[in-house]
């Protein structure tokens, strides 16, 4: 082609014709801009060719880490609700004037139960902290994913803030036991040790009006982790994963 073109412009040199040239040199100038046009539509192809291979990896890690998440807080929504069952069976029990017989054995096998199950809820730290700290975050074309994924660690915190509530109020009741109670008999069974021989006994704790309180605003503060923060959480990845499965799917 080159060879071609060469004998053309010395034919045109050579026959003196100078509108002859002018229109070849345009004609040679507008090829050369054509070749350029063409060499960087191919380089923008490869850049955005590899652009959505990197972006269908972030969105393969996305939906493995949020799946993982839902799982983990299927988990923690049924310790939590075993955690409402347990206090509110305890709550059927206190009270100085309470008719519901109970035995020492039964109070100190629902304690264990309650001070033994945690909340505290921890999702997969992987491809989104890589995301947001390393600003790829704007590497997803998806603008919805993008605005779902930034929201997660806003509502994330707002879990924690409501686990630490139920955390507060745990802790009072282990303090109470501690202070009043009997640690001993509840778990001496699962240490395989004999049980205390002192004479004080937690059913006695369920008259006091402190321990009450503290079983009331813990499972009203664990209810309303189960409800109102643990299912906006669940509800969240769901979205998410919905639209990572979508544009995977595209």
């Amino acid at each position: 082609m080159l060879h071609f073109l060469r004998k053309i412009r010395k034919s045109f040199v050579e026959s003196r014709n100078v509108k002859n040239y002018i229109i070849y040199a345009i004609g040679e100038i507008i090829l050369v801009m054509i070749g350029i046009l063409l060499a960087l539509q191919v380089n923008n192809w490869n850049e955005e060719r590899k652009e959505n291979a990197i972006e269908e990896e972030y969105l393969i890690a996305l939906e493995k880490e949020f799946e993982a998440n839902e799982d983990k807080l299927n988990q923690f929504i049924t310790i939590n609700e075993d955690i409402i069952n347990t206090t509110k069976e305890i709550l059927r029990h206190t009270g100085p004037n309470s008719q519901l017989p109970i035995s020492e054995d039964e109070v100190n096998s629902l304690l264990t139960d309650l001070i033994k199950l945690n909340v505290e809820y921890e999702p997969s730290p992987g491809i989104l902290e890589d995301l947001i700290s390393s600003g790829n975050l704007n590497k997803l074309s998806n603008t919805t994913l993008r605005k779902q994924l930034s929201n997660w660690k806003a509502q994330l915190a707002q879990v924690r803030r409501q686990e630490n509530t139920v955390l507060e109020y745990r802790a009072n009741i282990k303090n109470l036991l501690i202070e009043i109670g009997d640690t001993r008999n509840p778990v001496a069974e699962i240490l395989m040790i004999e049980k205390s021989s002192f004479d004080n006994e937690n059913v006695q704790l369920l008259k006091d009006k402190r321990m009450e309180n503290n079983l009331s605003f813990f499972a009203i503060s664990s209810s309303s982790l189960a409800h109102q923060y643990y299912g906006a959480l669940d509800i969240l990845i769901k979205d998410i994963l919905n639209t990572v499965r979508d544009q995977l799917d595209d």
